[in-house]
């Protein structure tokens, strides 16, 4: 797959990845405030439509290079331009039944669970397979910060306070268990992290990153035990990317 990249990263190196991320950062920050601005208007209405259509960008690009590589084994002798419309019509069908899951109040939560871990998984293994090593790294450690921030005093802080001062629901956008909840931004984070390490390295290193996010989820777990809120990228991403930087340094 063809990389995404807004300055090349092969031509300009770092300071076209620092670019990149920055553009990349802006993602969450400004969707963190709309977030934010819609909950505060009180129209459960706006905010199904805003979170459906993020799952439906997010979904469909997913759906249907997973659909389109899987139909290019299957149906070898059938065009590729057929295959792929194939593909985004099945893409289409399954994310809809996805996003419904989702948002629908009677479904459970085990079943939204398991709809937050494939929307954030996926959407990470693709930005991990298409986003430039200095460009996906810096855009890791740019979200990580704003993660800090947002938590102690910014957007999420503030969400999760009018949230339940109003009893608004926000389907889909974390994985919820009995003593915590992780973010589908962080599930995002946590996968894209191990396939970059793959795609530019080896399984070693991609095991590595696996390894070092596992521990950091636990030390960030611990730590949340004397916190209500805690930021779930900042201790978890770093152990993660150790691995990938140790593999830069002698890759490069």
């Amino acid at each position: 797959m063809p990389p995404i990249e807004f300055v090349t990263e092969s031509q300009a190196g770092i300071a076209a990845g620092a670019i990149n991320a920055i553009i990349i950062a802006t993602l969450p920050f400004l969707g963190g405030f709309i977030l934010l601005f819609i909950i505060r208007k009180r129209s459960e209405l706006v905010l199904k439509v805003f979170i459906g259509t993020a799952f439906l960008i997010a979904g469909f690009a997913i759906f249907t290079i997973i659909f389109a590589s899987i139909l290019q084994i299957i149906l070898i002798q059938i065009e590729g331009d057929t295959i792929f419309t194939i593909a985004m019509v099945l893409s289409l069908i399954l994310n809809i039944v996805f996003i419904y899951a989702i948002l629908r109040e009677h479904v459970s939560q085990k079943a939204k669970n398991v709809a937050a871990v494939i929307y954030g998984g996926g959407i990470g293994t693709l930005l991990g397979i298409t986003l430039p090593l200095w460009t996906a790294l810096i855009a890791v450690a740019l979200i990580s910060a704003y993660d800090i921030y947002s938590v102690r005093s910014g957007p999420l802080k503030k969400i999760v306070k009018v949230s339940q001062e109003e009893k608004v629901s926000l389907p889909g956008l974390s994985y919820v268990s009995k003593d915590w909840e992780i973010g589908l931004g962080d599930l995002g984070i946590y996968s894209m992290l191990v396939s970059l390490a793959l795609d530019q390295f080896n399984l070693i290193a991609s095991i590595a990153s696996i390894i070092g996010i596992v521990i950091g989820s636990l030390l960030t777990l611990q730590l949340l035990k004397k916190r209500e809120l805690l930021p779930g990228l900042p201790i978890t991403t770093l152990l993660g990317a150790i691995p990938i930087v140790i593999f830069m340094i002698f890759y490069y």
